[in-house]
């Protein structure tokens, strides 16, 4: 095919090539798999009309799907989210906050918070992880949070990730009670927990620790379309119409059937099918078998991470450490791709990150514990001197103004080695995994430019900066 045949490709034959032969393990939770989704979308993809009900005032088919969907999760109200945890979060965050209050935040959430805060012009207290592995952010001190707390009497809420993009867990339970104690409420961002209520195989939902709203990406980690999600409200004090208004407000008001369907399918498919999770049981017991003794890579479970401040791992992400070989996590993934046919969720400078799911086979997973342990044997020890760090979010940028402040002044682009003590307007995040490295209005140090311009140097994707041929730009107040 020349030039201009590929130019001229649908975006549906660009993605099929790219997809073909390349086995996913990544999100959706799915994995492509026959089955996994509605067969025949055109003849499910409605309005609302007579007989199928409204999302926004569920009296029918819908919200017997709803009231199912809680009955199943045991919820006082569980709602379906169709712009994935972003938009369950923005509503609950808005619901739950007001205009310059105080609300603890742990650092290491998703952009999708440090929005909601945005919006709402929210005060953040930031809570930072503890480091679990080297370029790993762990869990959170509950002296810190009991701290924060009482540093800040008039603080009104806590918002928190658990389990964390790697899958580690948080004391959720413990932190609940803390939070509680103050008269505060705790809002769990559970994206990639959304499979936790489906099998004992995996830790213990946020929903079942005493938290207030719970958001999971059901797409993230169950066979479910991309942007099914749902958020649970199991706190006693939450505001329903409150919470009501600001769900309409952050989502379409032509809400898709085809994704309805997706999430209602999933949950029925899945809630009652002990077969389908002892066969998962049975690829996890693998991975953790094969796996344990390869000489360079090195399967990260909790044997080998600082579980202080953590109530536990989930065995479905496969978070595979290079810090002991000669080669970074982003090469990893490349010869995965390019020799072995896997396409893997995330890689850096220290690790990869592979997501399993119900969905995947366990011939196709055997195939990829062997490819790993192929590649293993012929990477050379890590040369001595060489200190490979992912992003370090247990570090603490220094506040040079507000968020809000940040938006309003006028900003400027600027080289960003020219930058250091400057304040930055544009949020910096590598994506994935969406955490803001810098949020808007910190301040830009040295050991960031360092890291920045070594991680664009990587190949690593980071928004908020602006590449001109040679030239990395970053947006700052003037």
């Amino acid at each position: 095919m020349n030039k201009n045949e590929t130019q001229n490709r649908t975006l549906e034959q660009h993605l099929r090539c790219y997809t073909d032969g390349i086995y996913p393990l990544h999100m959706p939770g799915h994995k492509r798999m026959e089955g996994s989704l509605p067969t025949s979308i055109a003849d499910i993809d409605v309005t609302e009309v007579e007989g199928t009900d409204n999302l926004y005032r569920p009296e029918g088919i819908v919200g017997k799907s709803l009231d199912h969907a809680a009955s199943f999760y045991g919820t006082r109200k569980t709602y379906f989210l169709l712009n994935g945890s972003t938009g369950g979060i923005l509503s609950a965050v808005a619901a739950m906050g007001r205009p310059g209050e105080k609300v603890l935040v742990m650092r290491n959430c998703h952009q999708s918070v440090y929005h909601a805060l945005e919006l709402n012009r929210l005060e953040p207290v930031f809570l930072y992880p503890q480091e679990a592995a080297e370029g790993l952010a762990g869990g959170v001190s509950l002296e810190d949070v009991k701290k924060a707390y009482r540093d800040n009497p008039d603080m009104k809420g806590c918002i928190i990730t658990s389990p964390t993009y790697e899958g580690l867990v948080l004391p959720v339970y413990e932190i609940a009670g803390a939070v509680h104690a103050d008269g505060g409420w705790l809002i769990v961002d559970e994206a990639h927990g959304a499979h936790f209520n489906y099998s004992d195989l995996f830790p213990k939902s946020a929903l079942a620790s005493g938290a207030d709203i719970v958001i999971q990406s059901l797409h993230k980690t169950m066979p479910s379309m991309t942007q099914t999600a749902l958020m649970h409200v199991a706190g006693e004090w939450v505001d329903l119409e409150r919470l009501d208004h600001y769900y309409e407000v952050y989502q379409t008001s032509s809400p898709s059937y085809v994704m309805m369907a997706s999430i209602d399918n999933c949950i029925r498919k899945y809630e009652h099918a002990p077969e389908v999770w002892t066969a998962f049981e049975k690829i996890l017991d693998a991975v953790d078998k094969r796996l344990q003794n390869m000489k360079r890579l090195k399967l990260t479970r909790e044997r080998e991470l600082d579980m202080t401040h953590l109530a536990g791992l989930d065995r479905s992400k496969v978070l595979v450490s290079t810090l002991s070989a000669d080669i970074t996590g982003l090469e990893l993934e490349r010869r995965l791709r390019e020799d072995w046919g896997f396409q893997v969720e995330l890689s850096n400078e220290v690790y990869i990150l592979a997501m399993l799911t119900v969905a995947d086979k366990a011939a196709e997973i055997r195939a990829f514990l062997e490819a790993l342990i192929a590649i293993d044997k012929e990477l050379e020890p890590a040369a001595a001197p060489l200190k490979r760090t992912a992003e370090n979010r247990c570090n603490h940028p220094k506040p040079g103004c507000t968020m809000e402040e940040a938006w309003l002044a006028e900003g400027t682009w600027m080289p960003l080695e020219k930058c250091c003590g400057r304040i930055v307007q544009l949020p910096v995040t590598p994506y994935p995994p969406g955490i803001p490295f810098l949020a808007a209005g910190e301040i830009i140090e040295e050991g960031h430019i360092e890291w920045l311009l070594s991680a664009v140097e990587a190949g690593r994707v980071i928004k908020g900066l602006k590449l001109e041929g040679q030239q990395i730009d970053i947006k700052i107040l003037k």
